[in-house]
């Protein structure tokens, strides 16, 4: 266990083959990745005490949030035509080609598109408002202009959705609803 002052929190070391030893908070759980000869692991940790501090917190507004989300639930051929509907809609209004889409459990993403232009979407998406399907979708959409995050991509996302940050906030919330509060918290789709 971390000792934190007030609390103590579960971590996990892993030695690895990296250039630089790295802080992870992923849910209640801190993971330290350090280069194998790294003996320098207390002062790291209290180096970035406070960020740690910050992300354990974040962690916990979150799980106080997917407290009071509503999942829908929609059968098979309801979601599949629910994320057809969505993407053709968005395709012709923002004249983005309309990707290949493919479905599959996925433990990390809400969904993720590829530099062919195949978009995978995370079963579990059906279980979602729709509202929150159309930013996903559109997300993944904006990765067939620009495939990184850069300021490039975030100036197209911002365009359609201002308050991205808010819906990432609400979907890490939908995140923890579904998956519970021990599973990692999904990347940036």
């Amino acid at each position: 266990m971390l000792n934190l002052g007030r609390r103590l929190v579960p971590y996990k070391i892993r030695r690895a083959r990296v250039k630089y030893a790295r802080i992870e908070v992923r849910g209640k759980t801190v993971n330290i990745t350090v280069p194998y000869n790294y003996n320098e692991i207390d002062a790291l940790v209290k180096k970035h005490l406070t960020w740690i501090e910050k992300k354990l917190g974040e962690y916990e507004l979150l799980l106080e949030k997917s407290k009071a989300v509503k999942l829908e639930h929609r059968g098979g051929a309801e979601f599949y035509k629910v994320i057809h509907e969505i993407t053709q809609s968005l395709s012709r209004e923002t004249g983005i080609g309309m990707p290949v889409i493919r479905f599959r459990k996925m433990k990390r993403k809400w969904a993720s598109m590829n530099s062919n232009h195949i978009m995978t979407v995370n079963t579990s998406i059906g279980l979602l408002p729709e509202r929150l399907i159309r930013y996903i979708i559109f997300h993944e959409m904006c990765h067939t202009i620009e495939m990184s995050h850069n300021a490039r991509f975030k100036s197209l996302i911002r365009n359609k959705y201002p308050y991205y940050r808010e819906l990432d906030i609400e979907l890490k919330a939908y995140w923890i609803a579904i998956w519970g509060s021990n599973l990692n918290m999904p990347d940036s789709h």
